[in-house]
Parts: C-alpha cells; structure tokens; sequence
C-alpha cells in the first residue's frame, strides 16, 4: 500500500482545487505526476484543450498524466497506457493479456529492466487483485 505523505496531500489537493476533479489516486513515477481520477471526470480533469494540464505542469515543473479508473479492468489498462496503442486487451481466468503492433511498442510497455511493466503490474493488483499481464 503506497502511504501518502503531506507533500502528496499539497499536490493533491493542488489539483483537485484547479481541476474540480476528484482524485482517487496519485503516485510520482519516472518524474511524472500520475493522477488516477474517478470515472467520467478524466476531460473535466484535464480541461478544455488539455489547459489544466498545462498549467498544472508549469505550475509544479513536473509532467502531469491523467488516467481516469474505470471498474473494468481492460478498460483502466488501456487509459493508463495510453498513447501507446495496444491492438488487443483481453482478460482471461485472472491473466491479462496484452497485444501490441510493434517491438518498439511492446519495448515501451515493458521499459528498461520491466520497470514499466512492474508498475503497471502493481497498479492492476492493487485495484483488481490480477497479479499477471502478458505482453505479445
């Protein structure tokens, strides 16, 4: 379980201040500010044209990210991969499955020492209980 310091609590509130949003989740991952917002708030939260996104990311010098949860599983995995455009998602007997065009796609889905995979893995677990994702 990620605990969640006061510095978190600041951002946090940050952008639900700004956004109008609700936030159900918020990690930092390879200098990103990663913002899991509850279901049907993702464009509200991000703004017209993406501008409270901008000036969210000016405003904390950080690149921002917004992935909106969804109850199904698929559906949450390719927002959370998102731009990376997978062909297939399919979910099957607690194995996720993931296909991809291209060996540059399936590189970054995986990342350097499956960093990219790993934390992907951990995000699946922890809000659907899946522990594995195969990448074709």
């Amino acid at each position: 379980m990620v605990k969640i310091n006061q510095e978190s609590m600041k951002i946090i509130t940050l952008f639900e201040n700004k956004t109008r949003s609700n936030v159900k989740d918020f990690f930092e991952y390879n200098d990103i500010l990663i913002f899991i917002v509850k279901e049907g708030q993702a464009s509200k939260a991000v703004g017209k044209n993406g501008i409270n996104v901008k000036n969210l990311s000016n405003l904390l010098r950080k690149k921002i990210k917004v992935v909106e949860f969804n109850s199904q599983p698929v559906s949450f995995i390719k927002g959370f991969i998102y731009p990376i455009g997978a062909e297939e998602i399919t979910q099957e007997e607690g194995v996720i499955v993931i296909k991809v065009a291209s060996t540059r796609e399936k590189g970054l889905l995986i990342g350097r020492e499956s960093r990219n995979l790993n934390k992907l893995k951990e995000i699946v677990k922890r809000y659907y209980g899946i522990e594995e994702i195969k990448i074709n």
